[in-house]
């Protein structure tokens, strides 16, 4: 038997049919008997973890994220300033350049910090 006779065995013994379309929507019907084409990532076939998408942040761990990094940010920037203070004095303080990198540096260490602290906020939730 070939390859061919034995997939349309296959679909004959699961009242399946051999279209894409009908293999990848197999299992969307409700329980019911009424079928969902929109749904169906829980009961089709496409429920294989390598096809799965991560996902979406909820909207409190955003909201979250956000707050954390500011605030740290803000933190890291009066953190630098106290510590550069010599360096950064009234004539060197209006320089462009040390103030953007103190910015960014800070910026980056705070959103940095939030996303290591809500992970590590996670795993401990597992």
């Amino acid at each position: 038997m070939s390859d061919r006779d034995r997939q349309r065995q296959h679909d004959r013994t699961n009242n399946m049919s051999s279209s894409m379309h009908d293999r990848v929507h197999s299992g969307d019907s409700d329980f019911d008997g009424r079928s969902d084409i929109t749904g169906g990532a829980a009961f089709g076939s496409l429920n294989n973890p390598d096809e799965q998408t991560l996902d979406s942040y909820s909207f409190m761990h955003t909201v979250l994220f956000y707050i954390l990094a500011i605030g740290l940010s803000v933190a890291y920037s009066f953190f630098g300033l106290w510590i550069f203070e010599h360096y950064l004095d009234n004539s060197l303080m209006y320089e462009t350049i040390p103030s953007l990198i103190l910015f960014v540096v800070s910026l980056l260490l705070g959103f940095l910090s939030s996303k290591v602290i809500l992970v590590f906020i996670k795993a401990l939730r597992k």
